[in-house]
């Protein structure tokens, strides 16, 4: 997006005009324009037992300033008021920074049984001289995934879930893939390998789908006085978006809706890119499990300025999402997405720009005129 644009009115006009005012911003070509308003249908469906497709609402929010780099964020949700709210206050945090995220390790996690009646120790030592030797050659197997970054990166053994068995955890770099398959294929030939050479035989082996190593992470901040809302100062929208904030760390029962807040905006990024979200979700929960506060997003006041962060695991891929052919070539463009940490990156930005968003709302007009007349008049009514 060229810099300071804010596409004044968009939300107003119809569908067709609204990609007519990316193309007159110079953000769409005309061939792009058309590709968008007129979608082929898929004449071939990955899914099992496709009978038709059902058709799904394609937003785009402007406003976005992600890293120094203007965009045009794609999200798919019935919800109007997230679309809305994301895009309402991704103008405001334009007036400072912006938002600045990082992605995460890009680590993922893979798991094997194994069933030996010895000691798991034993496993443990037998293989270790073959462990560098293993990695690299497990590796040799995956040369687009090395050219990435990727690659397996650790095995170690631990006690299993009952006598005579053995869990070997790896942990593997996924390059720009989401991973669950690649971690899959890694547990069986790490498995095949191993069964040359040790005692006892593997169960099985999969992915775990739990996080390993550091989460994706937005930071935002907004000037107090621009949080200004239906007849309340900036500086009581700002102390109250503090407080529920706190709320949220300390009740269990506030906590899930909190955090609702932000995945509103998450999962309808990763919608648009046809990501599997149920790993999100899977990770997500392994994460809070282990420790709730963490994938809460928070705000706080500091001086004349309201800060925020949010972190949570992400694994997310473009590696078969054909970034090179429409839709996806045109809004990985508008969005910045060419690798997969840009995706990581724009998604928990967006997460923490929604959640500011409900906040707001919440400690201003309130969640029931802010958004669910935004709801009646889309035609939704009380869902």
């Amino acid at each position: 997006m060229p810099p300071n644009s804010r596409l004044p009115g968009f939300g107003k006009m119809g569908p067709f005009q609204r990609l007519e005012a990316l193309r007159d911003g110079g953000l769409l070509t005309a061939e792009e324009l058309r590709l968008l308003a007129s979608p082929e249908p898929t004449a071939q469906s990955p899914g099992e037992n496709v009978c038709l497709t059902l058709p799904v609402g394609l937003s785009l929010a402007p406003n976005f300033r992600i890293n120094g780099v203007d965009r045009v964020v794609p999200m798919v949700t019935e919800e109007a008021s997230v679309v809305a709210g994301a895009a309402r206050v991704a103008g405001l945090l334009r007036a400072g920074a912006g938002i600045e995220a990082v992605a995460g390790e890009r680590l993922l996690g893979g798991q094997i049984l194994w069933r030996w009646e010895g000691a798991w120790g034993d496993l443990a030592r037998l293989t270790e001289p073959l462990r560098e030797q293993l990695i690299h050659r497990v590796n040799l197997r995956h040369t687009a995934l090395l050219q990435a970054g990727g690659g397996l990166r650790t095995l170690s053994w631990r006690a299993g879930p009952g006598p005579g068995l053995a869990v070997l955890d790896l942990v593997a770099h996924t390059g720009d893939a989401m991973g669950a398959h690649l971690l899959d294929r890694l547990a069986q030939e790490v498995s095949d390998e191993l069964a040359q050479v040790l005692p006892g035989r593997a169960v099985t082996g999969i992915v775990s789908n739990r996080p390993v190593g550091r989460a994706a992470r937005a930071v935002a901040r907004v000037p107090v006085a621009d949080l200004a809302r239906a007849g309340r100062s900036g500086a009581e929208v700002a102390a109250d978006v503090e407080v529920l904030c706190r709320w949220a760390v300390q009740d269990e029962f506030r906590r899930p809706t909190h955090l609702k807040g932000a995945l509103n905006g998450v999962f309808a990024v990763l919608r648009a890119f046809a990501q599997d979200d149920r790993a999100v979700a899977a990770s997500l929960v392994s994460t809070a499990q282990a420790d709730p506060g963490a994938v809460l997003p928070r705000w706080r006041v500091e001086e004349d300025l309201l800060l925020g962060e949010f972190s949570m695991p992400l694994p997310v891929g473009i590696t078969g999402l054909a970034l090179d052919r429409p839709p996806w070539s045109i809004l990985g463009r508008l969005a910045g997405v060419v690798r997969a940490t840009d995706l990581e990156e724009l998604a928990v930005a967006v997460g923490l720009t929604q959640n500011l968003a409900a906040l707001q709302t919440l400690v201003s007009e309130g969640i029931v005129r802010g958004h669910g007349v935004l709801h009646a008049r889309r035609g939704r009514g009380q869902c």
